[in-house]
């Protein structure tokens, strides 16, 4: 079964991901040294999306949601998401 969420773990500051995983999780994620990242990072679960999992350079978290980081290119991933959606239809 896949999941359906995923857990993405940012650094509280700056909104860059540090580490993402499938499934709901806690600060449990990283085991003996959980609470040497407590107030530093900060876990957000959402949607399970596999463009930001295999991407996760390309977003950040602002204000508690998921946004593309600036001076990201997400063109040729969105236009190779599409290709791949258009070549499923056709069948």
């Amino acid at each position: 079964m896949q999941d359906t969420k995923m857990t993405i773990f940012y650094f509280s500051r700056t909104g860059k991901i540090k580490d993402l995983c499938s499934g709901t999780q806690d600060m449990s994620f990283y085991g003996e040294t959980a609470q040497d990242y407590d107030g530093i990072i900060q876990p957000l679960v959402t949607d399970f999306d596999r463009l930001v999992f295999d991407n996760p350079a390309s977003f950040c978290v602002q204000d508690g949601s998921l946004r593309i980081s600036s001076g990201s290119d997400l063109s040729k991933y969105i236009e190779a998401a599409n290709t791949a959606e258009t070549e499923a239809d056709n069948g």
